[in-house]
């Protein structure tokens, strides 16, 4: 039996039915080696995850720090980056190089992440002392408030990250760090007696604040010169009088103990007569006469 014209070989028809067939089993075949594909793409991804070296990472972390890049060191993280490693050369970690250069965002994002803010380089300096060294206010005021940074750190060589403020004077960081000092009580407060004023005085004490050639925060200001700094850490001031409590006899009311004390005015004697000079009823009355 011949097949019809239109499905003879050559025909249209013919033409059109073997592109529809041939497109079918294309189909089916993409169908079918679709999960190979997909398999064959994970196999050769899988290794190029697998062998991005994590040391690669934690340099490129410490890059992104170093450049204030905030989004490049957050992406690094979660790759995987550790916010613990540290370079060859000077044993520092990202929190490190974000403090050295002032990137006040970059630590206050790292020190969210958990970043360790006491943590030491080769010469025992921390974040703190490297950002009190460059005169960085606010990645002091981010380690301080934020990190919870230990102010009285000390390096290699015995000093504090107000030694370093100090020597390098930067105002800013060593009136923070001296005013946080202070109100915590780290700094000791003494009081001397002023013989050009007559009157008696406080200032700050650094005598326990000595690095390892017995230099405190304000010698190293004022061998450097730095005038200034040493006026605004000693901070002098005059002695605040302590509150003297009121004392009443037993039984008897505030009211009665005012009525009871003499009062007494510029140019008149105590209230109530007693004493030398005029009482207020003489002066009302010898003053009556010129009216």
């Amino acid at each position: 039996m011949s097949s019809p014209a239109w499905l003879r070989k050559g025909s249209p028809g013919w033409l059109q039915a073997a592109a529809e067939k041939a497109k079918g089993s294309f189909k089916s075949l993409g169908q079918r080696r679709r999960p190979n594909n997909t398999a064959v793409q994970w196999a050769v991804a899988k290794p190029k995850l697998a062998a991005e070296d994590i040391n690669d990472l934690n340099r490129q972390l410490r890059k992104a720090c170093v450049e204030g890049k905030i989004m490049d060191a957050r992406r690094l993280i979660d790759r995987g980056a550790s916010l613990h490693a540290c370079d060859e050369a000077f044993e520092r970690t990202p929190l490190h190089f974000a403090a050295l250069n002032g990137h006040v965002e970059v630590v206050r994002m790292l020190c969210a992440r958990k970043a360790d803010p006491n943590a030491r380089d080769l010469s025992d300096l921390d974040a703190l002392h490297l950002a009190a060294e460059r005169g960085w206010r606010e990645v002091i005021d981010v380690l301080i408030c934020d990190c919870n940074a230990n102010v009285l750190a000390r390096s290699t060589n015995g000093r504090t990250a107000l030694h370093h403020a100090a020597f390098m004077n930067h105002e800013d960081s060593v009136a923070v760090l001296c005013d946080f000092m202070t109100e915590r009580g780290m700094i000791r407060v003494v009081t001397f007696h002023d013989d050009r004023f007559a009157q008696d005085q406080e200032k700050n004490d650094f005598s326990k604040l000595t690095d390892n050639w017995g230099h405190t925060p304000l010698d190293l200001a004022a061998e450097r010169g730095h005038a200034h700094l040493v006026t605004l850490m000693e901070g002098r001031r005059l002695k605040r009088p302590k509150a003297q409590k009121l004392v009443t006899p037993a039984g008897e009311s505030g009211q009665e103990k005012l009525r009871r004390t003499p009062r007494s005015f510029p140019g008149f004697g105590p209230i109530g007569g007693g004493g030398g000079g005029k009482s207020r009823a003489s002066a009302t009355s010898g003053s009556s006469k010129y009216k």
